[in-house]
């Protein structure tokens, strides 16, 4: 009798070894669906591990609710790689108040497991709770100080709280064990730009471009860090690389375009600008360059559509406002509109009503070329007195100051002498 219940046995352990062996082989192939028709037949007999490779097939195969179904369906504790998996289907259908539980539960088990850590981690940055992310990925990496997805996590948390420096320490301690990583490099450089650290973020990007040859991401952050630190050569030579490469797109337009004007190359700075509002015509920074390079021509007022258009665009800032209507009174001088000049230098004053050149200006336009006596001598007095007490001669912009205070200050006496004799001889 024992004889044939230990055959017995061992028949049914064969049986559950093979068909062990066909859902392995049917795992390592990835047809889920057969596993599930397969074990689904079955489920009234399954065990745990049973359940464990049901849910793990939805699981893999997206029907992440039946996975969980199945998981939640067992009335015992679930073992440690029920949980595991209960939690990662519970994170990735944005359940995250369940997958909380089970990572707080785990990690208060064990503090170290990898896979917990990093969904505890990866569900408190998404729930915005980034300063627990940190202290949680700060303590793993005390034990595993080189890992990549605990860094880049770290990384991302630290700007999210607004670290950028702490950020940019992590992000270069990534690159030390992976210098050629194109994705930490890139995040790294953006963190730099955004920093204003352009310098840093140009060199990072060219060591990158000297590694790769041609690369456009890289390319474009050495282009823009140029053009915001003022190289406005540089700017030109990395953008016009990028065109050398079939690049014709609105930021390397823009920025060549702005480059060239900076440069006070005109000429260049239309042709490109002119480009670049062909391809995006509601953009205030390309309608002002635009219309300030036209400004310049030969025909000033061509650019007072585009100024004008600046200015009606996506409520522009009062800075780009007074710089607008300083370029509109500039051309109007120059074609001899004085009136409208005046009138356009008044309102960039009311933008910026510490600006005393403005007040100068318009005087110098009642004085010299509408012989408007009277209203010169009161904007030169307005403008004096607009200018601090104190002048200092080491700084630029004082010692221009102080060179139109005395030119002011000689006209005044001038005008007073002019009009004390025009009294006389009447």
């Amino acid at each position: 009798m024992k004889k044939y219940l230990l055959s017995g046995i061992l028949v049914i352990f064969c049986i559950n070894a093979i068909a062990q062996e066909n859902l392995n082989l049917l795992f390592s192939e990835e047809r889920y669906p057969e596993i599930i028709d397969q074990l689904e037949s079955q489920r009234n007999t399954l065990d745990e591990d049973g359940f464990y490779l049901l849910a793990s097939a939805y699981y893999q195969s997206g029907t992440i609710n039946k996975a969980i179904e199945t998981l939640a369906s067992i009335n015992k504790p679930l073992p440690i790689k029920h949980q595991d998996l209960l939690c990662k289907s519970y994170f990735e259908v944005g359940q995250y108040p369940q997958a909380l539980d089970i990572c707080q539960q785990r990690y208060t088990q064990d503090s170290t497991h990898y896979g917990n850590l990093m969904r505890y981690a990866q569900i408190q940055s998404t729930e915005g709770q980034y300063d627990s992310a940190i202290v949680i990925l700060e303590n793993y990496l005390k034990l595993d100080s080189l890992n990549y997805n605990a860094n880049m996590l770290l990384a991302e948390a630290f700007q999210k709280v607004n670290q950028p420096l702490s950020a940019i320490n992590t992000y270069k301690r990534i690159l030390e064990a992976y210098p050629v990583n194109q994705k930490v490099g890139i995040k790294l450089a953006q963190v730099y730009y955004g920093k204003k650290m352009y310098v840093e973020c140009f060199d990072l990007s060219m060591q990158f471009v000297d590694t790769l040859g041609y690369s456009k991401r890289f390319l474009t952050m050495a282009g823009l860090a140029s053009f915001k630190s003022g190289a406005n050569g540089n700017t030109v030579n990395i953008f016009k690389r990028m065109e050398s490469q079939g690049d014709s797109s609105l930021i390397t337009k823009k920025h060549i375009g702005i480059a060239y004007y900076r440069m006070d190359n005109f000429n260049e700075s239309i042709t490109y600008l002119s480009d670049a509002f062909e391809l995006k015509s509601d953009d205030p920074e390309i309608c002002f360059f635009l219309g300030s390079s036209l400004g310049e021509s030969n025909i000033p007022l061509r650019g007072k559509p585009y100024l004008e258009m600046a200015a009606g665009l996506l409520n522009p800032s009062p800075d780009l406002m007074e710089k607008i209507h300083l370029k509109l009174a500039m051309m109007h001088a120059n074609s001899g509109e004085y009136e409208k000049a005046i009138a356009y230098y008044d309102t960039a004053y009311s933008y910026s009503p510490t600006t005393a050149m403005y007040l100068y200006n318009q005087a110098t336009i009642y004085d010299f070329d509408l012989k408007d006596k009277e209203k010169a001598q009161e904007l030169y007095q307005a403008f004096l007195d607009k200018l601090p007490d104190s002048l200092d001669t080491k700084k630029g912009k004082d010692v221009t100051r102080i060179r139109l205070k005395e030119f002011v200050n000689s006209r005044l006496n001038t005008m007073a002498e002019e009009e004390f004799f025009k009294q006389g001889i009447q």
